[in-house]
């Protein structure tokens, strides 16, 4: 499934120095795993903000980001995840962190965001 069948225009943009895919979750119809790989940093950050709301829009509510594809992340990375979490709880949503590699979970735990974000080893824990 592509990302376009998911949420509509989706690919309209591409964000530079990073990859976005979309998955829904099984049997969940607010559910969506939305994997990342790259760089999360001042370059992309807009545009990964842009695109999630596209997300959210779409009518999603508990995003999953996968994480283990991502190689560094910026404060302006750190600070959409933050935003994003907030429109999230507002529509009674939640952001999970699924797969951190060490050196982002390094980020997250130095800031204290570990306590903010939900965060989980595998997308299989996801329930």
């Amino acid at each position: 499934m592509s990302n376009e069948s998911i949420v509509s225009g989706f690919d309209g943009e591409i964000c530079d120095y990073l990859e976005i895919r979309l998955q829904k979750a099984d049997g969940k119809e607010a559910d969506i795993l939305i994997s990342l790989s790259g760089s999360v940093d001042a370059y992309n950050a807009e545009c990964l903000r842009r695109r999630v709301m596209m997300v959210i829009a779409a009518g999603f509510k508990r995003l999953h980001f996968i994480l283990s594809g991502v190689d560094s992340i910026s404060s302006t990375g750190v600070a959409v995840f933050l935003s994003l979490q907030k429109v999230v709880a507002e529509k009674g949503g939640v952001i999970a962190m699924v797969n951190m590699p060490p050196k982002i979970k390094g980020v997250f735990e130095l800031l204290c965001l570990k306590t903010f974000f939900r965060c989980i080893e595998s997308s299989d824990s996801q329930s």
